[in-house]
């Protein structure tokens, strides 16, 4: 049984999206994106996305080594992608641009 942290479904969900907030950068790609995605392709796709772009940065780091120190904080903060919500992550993005 998953345990709820933060109004989040868990610790992992709470994580990624906390660490693609908390950079304007980060936090201005992904809005964007949820902008194209909701008019386009939808949730489904844009979750799908969300999933790729941290496997691509758990990637980078973990079995390649790289990446700045922000990208590090990210994989040893989130620890584990298996049990990220990535739709309740692209609602969350997709109820944002709403607003």
């Amino acid at each position: 049984m998953e345990e709820e942290y933060n109004g989040w479904t868990n610790k992992e969900t709470w994580a990624v999206k906390l660490h693609w907030d908390n950079n304007q950068g980060d936090q201005e790609f992904f809005s964007e994106q949820a902008r194209e995605y909701e008019k386009v392709k939808g949730l489904h796709d844009f979750a799908d996305f969300l999933r790729d772009t941290a496997e691509t940065i758990f990637n980078m780091v973990i079995d390649e080594g790289q990446g700045t120190s922000e990208a590090k904080n990210f994989v040893k903060d989130v620890g584990s992608l298996w049990r990220v919500n990535w739709q309740e992550i692209a609602k969350a993005y997709f109820d944002e641009c709403d607003r």
